[in-house]
């Protein structure tokens, strides 16, 4: 199975750089989230849906938050 490289895609939330190692036949590349972090992805974690560096998460769960006008733990309308 020939693995392209994927450089210069944009993922998700990420944009994809250069590649930084190739160990047990994974493909690790630098990855720039819209967030401004940096992380190191796998080809294997790409293929398996991962689209940011994890703030995606930590976002849905402010907005979350923020929109708990009653304190309830419920996300008012």
């Amino acid at each position: 199975m020939r693995i392209s490289n994927r450089a210069g895609q944009k993922i998700g939330l990420l944009t994809i750089g250069e590649k930084v190692k190739i160990e047990n036949g994974k493909h690790y590349y630098k990855a720039k989230c819209f967030c401004g972090n940096e992380i190191i992805i796998s080809n294997i974690q790409i293929n398996q849906g991962k689209r940011s560096c994890g703030c995606l998460g930590t976002l849905n769960e402010k907005v979350k938050i923020t929109n708990d006008v009653n304190g309830d733990g419920k996300v008012d309308e």
